[in-house]
């Protein structure tokens, strides 16, 4: 998170200091039910709502989120590519478990690509990015460093920020699976 903030403090001085109220999963925001099926299950998985190793009973999800078979199949084929889901053969999908090489072959890359992204986010925000940024450090400021859950959306809100700021999608979307991962630790 250290190069995020260096990359926020970066952005300040555009002048504009109004806030801008960023949200992890907006409806307005959301294209299809594939797509919020997947960023719901998404957040059951990093959150630990879903823990590592659980079994996903897909007629709960469906219940539980008032979608459909198919938005639900689609999120859990997508979370597959991503490593947080896998299928066993005749008996189900799982949440992967945590493997802690793996984590810290993760870190690895993510220190490098994070950094990267955090210059690529200096040089290339906007005054809208700017403004942003600000309104999340500023959020940042008072915190209840307690309050875990909402510490880690405030968290997620600042890299999802800066990845934008990129202006590279291959590298947000790549930024954005690693993050997932690592997240659930």
């Amino acid at each position: 998170m250290a190069s995020e903030l260096t990359a926020a403090r970066r952005l300040r001085g555009s002048g504009q200091d109004r806030p801008l109220h960023t949200v992890v999963l907006q409806s307005a925001s959301v294209r299809s039910q594939g797509e919020r099926a997947y960023l719901l299950i998404r957040d059951q998985i990093v959150t630990l709502k879903l823990a590592p190793g659980a079994v996903i009973e897909e007629a709960q999800l469906r219940q539980e989120l008032g979608l459909g078979r198919t938005p639900i199949r689609e999120a859990l084929q997508r979370l597959a590519h991503e490593n947080l889901v896998t299928f066993v053969p005749h008996r189900g999908a799982f949440v992967c478990d945590i493997n802690l090489t793996d984590l810290h072959r993760l870190t690895e890359v993510r220190v490098e690509m994070e950094g990267y992204a955090a210059r690529l986010a200096a040089e290339r925000g906007s005054a809208a990015d700017r403004a942003a940024m600000e309104a999340l450090m500023q959020e940042l400021e008072t915190i209840d460093e307690g309050d875990v859950h909402t510490l880690i959306r405030l968290d997620q809100r600042i890299h999802r920020q800066v990845y934008r700021a990129t202006r590279n999608s291959f590298l947000q979307t790549m930024l954005e699976e690693c993050f997932n991962l690592s997240l659930r630790i």
